[in-house]
């Protein structure tokens, strides 16, 4: 198992939004050791008041560790609510879009129920692609569950996403290839590092007005040499 840190920079914070997002919210997640010795952390997000700027309680994080193919894993459990999202996904050092985007778990606080689970890659937006599905989450997100991949990176392999060990998705090299071509090789061969954040507005809409808080919860991240499925 390794330990790691957390990247928390990335375009995809400033996309759709207001004035604000330079700076909104980034992250908080600990390294994984913390989970060994019974830790866990918390990333709230909130804002400072009518007209004011998100903000994040804790500091970015700069990336210190990659790595490719292997079992990916958080126990998370996140908030709900109209202009929240809170993520867990990974992005190749040297350019995104282009190094790929593997989203372990995207949710929008207006959708209690589900996930989404989303490969990107190709030039900038609005030409990149981005090829998602969603995922029932039993009970609802605002319990503890693991979202998890298991990446084969071979010229053969496959993404295999899952929620609480039940796999919800499967990408093959074959499938992606025939999506777009390139994009298998491109996620396969380009190192990815771990994201978790608590992001406000853009994809899931404007929240609403006034002062507000949200806390996600993240028990530990774990990530393997070898998938398990």
């Amino acid at each position: 198992m390794y330990g790691l840190r957390i990247l928390a920079t990335s375009r995809e914070f400033s996309r759709n939004r207001s004035p604000c997002a330079a700076r909104s919210p980034r992250l908080d997640a600990s390294d994984a050791f913390h989970h060994a010795s019974g830790h866990r952390r918390q990333v709230e997000e909130g804002r400072d008041g009518p007209g004011g700027c998100d903000r994040s309680r804790d500091a970015e994080r700069r990336p210190t560790w990659e790595k490719l193919g292997g079992h990916w894993e958080a126990r998370m459990q996140l908030p709900t609510g109209q202009g929240l999202w809170p993520a867990f996904w990974t992005v190749g050092n040297g350019g995104w879009p282009m190094t790929g985007e593997i989203d372990i778990m995207e949710n929008l606080g207006h959708q209690p129920n589900q996930v989404h689970q989303v490969l990107h890659y190709g030039p900038d937006e609005p030409s990149d692609i981005n090829w998602g599905q969603t995922a029932p989450v039993s009970g609802g997100v605002t319990g503890f569950h693991t979202y998890a991949i298991d990446w084969n990176n071979s010229a053969n392999g496959y993404i295999k996403w899952s929620v609480d060990g039940v796999v919800t998705r499967t990408v093959t090299a074959a499938q992606a290839n025939a999506r777009q071509a390139g994009l298998w090789d491109r996620i396969r061969t380009n190192p990815q590092n771990i994201i978790i954040n608590l992001a406000v507005g853009g994809w899931p809409g404007t929240p609403p007005a006034g002062p507000m808080s949200a806390v996600m919860k993240v028990d530990y991240i774990r990530v393997y040499e070898n998938p398990m499925n």
